[in-house]
């Protein structure tokens, strides 16, 4: 099966975004006792292209490039750009709402040490920070007497009552002779390093890699043939899970439930992940890797 996607020239956003929304998710901040809340451009699986119902960021500040960030305090907020796009953030942004800020130079970090509070608390979603960055984070907040604060479900998501349904598009086999090694042989090869690394398991959660790994192919995003999931690849079964597509799993053309494993084992991996100090994580299964990286 070949999609045709033609690229278009349409520009979402604008200043009506922040105009309307910042209020909407202030109001969800006051219902979770918290001042303010971190708003990177990056979703749950670090991309740089977003299927629509991940845009949090151009629905907050109705910015809708592909790099920035975003801080909405209780009586101010900022919006964070590169060089690419200081023109295109004060067309998008409305700066009665926005301070127009570097991604670069100051970035959220610089932000929070000089401008946060004492006192304040500011939430952010997990997934969508890497440990590396939160980090950086928490030293600054703690430097300026500000408490940064884990939420279980972010705040954008709760206001934007609007918010379009996450993808389901059909996943395809990749072909061999483009693939180059099945994925079999993948797998067994990760297993080794898996063990070797002293872990009973490893999380994946880009989706380059589960394309690459279950040579599978999808189009969540626009112009980006991958299928969003993760998967946990425990090094001493055969079968791998892939955690996150099990709705779509009815979906995918015919083979591709062969080849990475039966619905039914694909529902075994739903378990919780707790993050420790050492970059790994534990479950029910043991020990698993996680790698990874989101700026």
């Amino acid at each position: 099966m070949t999609q045709m996607i033609s690229q278009t020239f349409d520009v979402k956003g604008g200043p009506h975004y922040g105009r309307e929304n910042v209020p909407k998710l202030r109001a969800a901040l006051d219902e979770l006792g918290l001042d303010g809340f971190l708003i990177p451009h990056e979703d749950e699986y670090d991309n740089e292209y977003l299927p629509d119902c991940n845009e949090r960021l151009l629905w907050v500040t109705g910015f809708s490039g592909s790099a920035g960030a975003a801080l909405v305090m209780k009586d101010r907020a900022a919006v964070f750009v590169d060089g690419r796009y200081t023109l295109q953030v004060k067309d998008q942004v409305d700066g009665s709402i926005f301070d127009y800020c570097d991604l670069v130079g100051q970035g959220l970090y610089g932000w929070i040490e000089d401008h946060g509070r004492k006192g304040e608390k500011i939430g952010y979603d997990a997934r969508l920070h890497s440990p590396a960055a939160l980090n950086l984070l928490r030293t600054a907040a703690q430097r300026a007497g500000v408490t940064l604060v884990s939420v279980d479900t972010n705040p954008v998501d709760t206001a934007w009552t609007d918010r379009p349904a996450a993808p389901k598009t059909p996943v395809v086999p990749h072909p061999i002779e483009f693939a180059g090694e099945d994925h079999a042989s993948k797998r067994s090869r990760i297993g080794i390093a898996i063990r070797k690394g002293g872990a009973d398991a490893a999380v994946i959660t880009a989706p380059p890699s589960i394309a690459w790994l279950f040579n599978v192919r999808g189009s969540d995003v626009s112009r980006s043939p991958l299928p969003l999931s993760a998967a946990i690849i425990e090094a001493l079964l055969p079968v791998n899970h892939v955690c996150e597509r099990v709705p779509t799993i009815p979906l995918m053309t015919p083979g591709v439930g062969d080849l990475i494993g039966a619905a039914a084992a694909c529902a075994r991996v739903r378990r919780t992940l707790v993050s420790v100090p050492s970059g790994r994580a534990e479950s029910s299964a043991g020990h698993a890797a996680v790698d990874k990286v989101v700026t």
